[in-house]
């Protein structure tokens, strides 16, 4: 279509003024800066002249019946001309832009430009319109009623109702977790949209405990153990090569709330064998559960508990002490007498542990083996002290808290 100067055009859904002409650009005036776009760039919407933008933006839609229209062209797709001619006849041009807004939002027509023609809607479809635009008009008001109980929430007043809002706080908490950066109804809300103010919105709403600990779901941590089950081992009876060391005392020395036991200790009166939990007899290379715990790579340990590499029911069949006995990798190591390492063996084995914490351990450390173990440890040190290694001596640090519903946090 050639274009003239003043003709009123929609470019990106937008009103502008064709300004100039320029061989194959055309000059347009929007209502930020002017463009210079090509001929298909643009969409015709009124002849003119207009030469005022801000008068076409500011301009009130004509009187006229939208609805006329749905009798005089049931079954047809009458023109946008033709249809804006029935409901509006002869309009200013400054007040073509309104009325193609008031045409595109319309519930009774489909149009999707000025240059196509229009369907004009069933009966059923505009029942079914004006019923949506209810329902958004009527959840509209639910969030704003929402976003002003939040902010006396944070004022000090807390005016949330649990369970019924919480549709809404669910989006916040995806803020406070990291899952998204933005909430639409704290900024409804008049509310910083940052994380730090998610969650204190939903501690002060009572949406979330005081213990609630964000950081790691923030960091992109899992906070629960895997879901697949770890296969259980054969019976003892049938551990094949196994070695047996049931007879050895074996012993797994851990804190008081320790909960998942995986190496101990023997001394044969000649050798100190350590024992590590050996999992790796079910947990075969590939499979699910190895995949799920290569992509882990460490347990996680955090206040609520442990999320772990392997699912709960592993602890069952291989932590140390929990079952009797235990599947194990075992190290025999051969000391000189200056607390050298002079040979290694490794073996798969069979263990029984006696779980203790180290406060017991240390009470024992003039009892039977216990002695021979300090006696290890002691030469051990000398030997490193003798070799000049650095020795840092910093005390090991547990802090507890208790929430305020008496929740103990570790």
């Amino acid at each position: 279509m050639q274009f003239q100067i003043h003709t009123l055009v929609l470019y990106k859904s937008r009103p502008a003024i064709v300004i100039g002409l320029d061989n194959d650009k055309i000059e347009i005036q929007l209502a930020e800066d002017v463009k210079k776009v090509r001929n298909k760039d643009i969409v015709f919407l009124h002849a003119g002249p207009v030469r005022n933008l801000q008068a076409v933006l500011s301009a009130e839609l004509p009187p006229g019946e939208p609805s006329d229209a749905l009798d005089f062209f049931e079954n047809e797709n009458p023109s946008y001309a033709e249809l804006t001619e029935l409901i509006w006849g002869s309009y200013p041009p400054e007040a073509a832009w309104v009325i193609w807004e008031a045409v595109a939002s319309s519930p009774f027509f489909i149009c999707e430009a000025p240059s196509e023609p229009v369907t004009i809607r069933s009966k059923d479809e505009i029942a079914a319109g004006e019923q949506k635009l209810r329902a958004k008009q009527e959840e509209e008001l639910i969030r704003a009623d929402f976003a002003g109980r939040l902010e006396k929430t944070l004022a000090g007043q807390n005016s949330i109702r649990l369970p019924d809002d919480s549709r809404f706080l669910q989006e916040i908490e995806g803020l406070a977790l990291g899952s998204t950066a933005k909430s639409r109804i704290l900024k409804e809300a008049g509310i910083q949209e940052t994380p730090q103010k998610a969650h204190r919105t939903l501690l002060l709403s009572g949406f979330w405990p005081a213990g609630k600990n964000p950081w790691p779901s923030r960091r992109g941590h899992t906070i629960s153990s895997p879901k697949i089950p770890v296969p259980p081992p054969d019976s003892p009876g049938n551990a094949g090569d196994r070695l047996d060391l049931t007879h050895f005392e074996s012993w797994a020395i851990d804190n008081e709330w320790s909960s998942d036991p995986d190496d101990a200790i023997s001394f044969d009166g000649e050798k100190l064998w350590v024992h590590i939990a050996d999992p790796a007899e079910t947990v075969l290379p590939g499979s699910p559960s190895d995949n799920e715990a290569r992509k882990r790579g460490s347990t996680l340990y955090i206040p609520e508990g442990a999320a772990r590499m392997l699912s709960e029911n592993a602890l069952e069949y291989y932590a140390l002490g929990l079952s009797a006995p235990s599947y194990a990798l075992s190290f025999c190591i051969s000391l000189g007498a200056a607390g050298t390492v002079e040979d290694v063996a490794v073996h798969r084995s069979l263990v029984r542990v006696q779980r203790i914490t180290y406060r017991e351990a240390y009470d024992k450390r003039e009892k039977s083996s216990f002695a021979s173990f300090f006696s290890i440890a002691e030469r051990n040190i000398q030997r490193r002290q003798n070799a000049g290694a650095v020795f840092i001596d910093l005390p090991e640090i547990h802090i507890s808290v208790t929430d305020p519903l008496g929740t103990a946090l570790k």
